[in-house]
């Protein structure tokens, strides 16, 4: 899975010519947090977020242009040069990257710096439902399986002898020492009958829902 599936396109931007109360007005009228700073072509060159806002000048209500924060340009309050991401990084490690440096969200840009989305704690949010089929119906089953590549291809072996639709599959690899959990969304009229080929396969069937098409 990769940022560019998953990234806001064509974020809000400001450049760091603009003030404050511009940045501050943009962020509630699209009610975001963060800003991405860029130049007339659209490269990267900084990024502002509400908390910086409120550094400057913690004002409520909000500035306007007739108060100092009307004058005061982005450029002195913007992280420049910020941490970015890629289209085509891992999204797995881009969230490693947000959460070790406990940022709420990065720019992602090109290699030739130009701005073409950004991704947000919402964005893996979104994506994690996706990925974990949260939206699809049919049947959510969390299995105990063995470790072995054997144990896998053995259990989605008795999915295709019933010719089960798998929506999505998650692996907890740490389940036990000597299990690990494997998490499915399924569909298919032979529910009844592929649980019971389940269990006389040896997997322990740890948690099942059925669920509608509103997850």
């Amino acid at each position: 899975m990769f940022v560019k599936l998953w990234m806001s396109k064509d974020p809000v931007v400001i450049t760091q010519e603009q003030t404050l109360a511009e940045a501050d007005t943009l962020m509630r009228q699209h009610a975001i947090r963060r800003l991405p700073v860029v130049d007339t072509e659209r490269n990267l060159v900084g990024i502002i977020t509400r908390t910086d806002i409120m550094k400057a000048k913690p004002i409520d209500p909000p500035p306007d242009d007739t108060g100092m924060a009307g004058q005061i340009p982005v450029a002195g309050f913007m992280t420049a040069s910020p941490i970015t991401a890629g289209p085509m990084d891992p999204l797995e490690t881009v969230t490693h990257i947000m959460r070790q440096n406990k940022i709420g969200g990065l720019p992602v840009v090109t290699h030739e710096g130009t701005l073409i989305g950004i991704l947000t704690e919402s964005d893996i949010c979104r994506a994690l439902m996706d990925i974990l089929g949260a939206e699809a119906g049919g049947a959510r089953i969390e299995l105990q399986v063995g470790k072995t590549a054997r144990e896998l291809y053995e259990t989605f072996e008795i999915f295709k002898d019933f010719d089960m639709v798998v929506r999505s599959v998650a692996v907890y690899p740490d389940f036990s020492e000597n299990q690990q959990l494997l998490t499915l969304r399924v569909q298919g009229d032979g529910l009844d009958a592929m649980l019971d080929a389940l269990w006389k396969s040896g997997c322990k069937i740890h948690r099942i829902m059925v669920v509608d098409e509103n997850g």
